[in-house]
């Protein structure tokens, strides 16, 4: 006998089943976790140099190839790429799904404490960071204003200063984990005396 012919013979039995089945949905509705910002460990952990003058070339060099060696034994590593700049650098690793990231972070800075020696004395120590969704920006304010043609150099500090003097008061409202200050960073002009024979007018 199916279940369905035995719900037409016995429809007490079928109704009490449908009531059960919407009572544990509503209960379960009810008390289901629901969040905005969940609490989720992204499989990612970035690590950033500072070397101040150094060429990109240099980084990649001196400091990247020796870092990507010594983390690409991290168990669960399943890619990793590196970025390089001019006085700075950056490797990301993405883990497999289910990997420990905190154990990650800490075997990612086990391996660069094994490889410090082999850095340059110039490059700052590494900043490892786990990708964390409750740490990323939720707001941006930027300011603006007019300057003259020879203004931009001269109205950079107080620009910043003026963004300095607003993210005090924004750090300090309920809720707010950091306010964190970006830019402005003013125009450098390179070779003035090329750019005037090629028709520029730098500041």
């Amino acid at each position: 006998m199916s279940f369905t012919d035995t719900c037409i013979q016995r429809p007490v039995l079928a109704w009490m089943l449908m009531l059960a089945t919407l009572i544990f949905g509503v209960i379960g509705y009810a008390r289901i976790g629901i969040s905005q910002m969940p609490d989720v460990d992204i499989p990612y952990v970035t690590v950033q140099f500072l070397w101040t003058g150094a060429a990109p070339e240099m980084i990649e060099h001196d400091v990247i190839e020796p870092v990507e060696e010594a983390l690409a034994q991290i168990e669960g590593l399943k890619s990793l790429t590196s970025t390089s700049r001019q006085g700075s650098g950056t490797v990301q690793l993405e883990l497999r799904v289910g990997r420990d990231i905190d154990a990650a972070v800490q075997d990612v800075q086990n391996k660069l404490g094994q490889v410090q020696f082999l850095l340059p004395a110039d490059v700052e120590p590494p900043v490892v960071q786990k990708a964390n969704f409750e740490e990323m920006p939720i707001l941006w304010i930027s300011l603006s204003g007019r300057t003259g043609r020879c203004g931009a150099l001269s109205g950079a500090p107080q620009a910043a200063g003026g963004a300095r003097r607003g993210r005090d008061p924004m750090g300090r409202l309920p809720r707010t984990q950091r306010a964190h200050l970006v830019g402005p960073r003013p125009p450098r002009w390179l070779w003035p005396d090329r750019q005037r024979s090629r028709g520029g007018d730098p500041p």
